[in-house]
């Protein structure tokens, strides 16, 4: 989950002084991502909006924030087929979350090193998006989990990999498997230096 660098651009390499990946780092990445010039039918939902509506607050209030989200009327919504929904279990594991209009699919992909899948977060989570596409859409997903944890080998890195996943949904349309090559220390480097750049560089993958 360390990203090891700060957004206000200076590298955190002296000891203790690593910082947890955090909302604001996502988005920033984000920002970043758009400017690489692909991306045109991913929709980002805010990781503020995600954790309040749909995790921590009613149920009532989740769908009101899901059907905002999905309903074909929504002009924020329009000509999207991937909704991405970076998440943190218990500030513990980044995983991702998104839905495939097209292929009428939720999936969850995560790098392993936690134990998620039976917590009670989780199964409200998949409850709340699936009958939220079912009102919106009126169709029923497929849960698909794409485990990658034979990535995750230093127990920190769920962070890295989550953006790589957007990085791959959002110039790709998909997640793949890296070539070896790309470890974490070495994909961490290469999105400092993106962070520094302020702008996206190419991976050889």
């Amino acid at each position: 989950m360390i990203l090891n660098y700060a957004i206000q651009g200076t590298p955190l390499d002296a000891p203790g002084e690593a910082r947890p990946l955090n909302d604001q780092h996502i988005e920033n990445y984000w920002e970043i991502l758009q400017r690489s010039g692909g991306g045109r039918n991913v929709a980002f939902v805010n990781l503020l909006l995600t954790s309040c509506f749909v995790i921590g607050n009613s149920h009532l209030e989740a769908e009101r924030f899901l059907d905002s989200v999905f309903s074909t009327k929504s002009i924020w919504a329009k000509g999207f087929t991937i909704y991405l929904f970076p998440h943190s279990f218990d500030n513990k594991h980044w995983i991702l979350i998104w839905v495939h209009k097209t292929d009428r699919t939720l999936n969850i992909c995560s790098s392993g090193g936690y134990n998620y899948q039976d917590s009670e977060e989780f199964f409200r989570l998949i409850r709340r998006f699936c009958d939220a596409c079912k009102r919106a859409w009126d169709i029923d997903l497929d849960l698909k989990q794409l485990d990658l944890r034979e990535y995750e080998e230093d127990g920190y890195s769920c962070g890295t990999y989550l953006l790589l996943r957007l990085r791959q949904l959002y110039t790709e349309g998909k997640v793949r498997k890296m070539s070896t090559r790309w470890t974490a220390q070495i994909l961490r480097s290469h999105m400092i230096e993106e962070f520094k750049q302020g702008r996206y560089i190419h991976m050889e993958t």
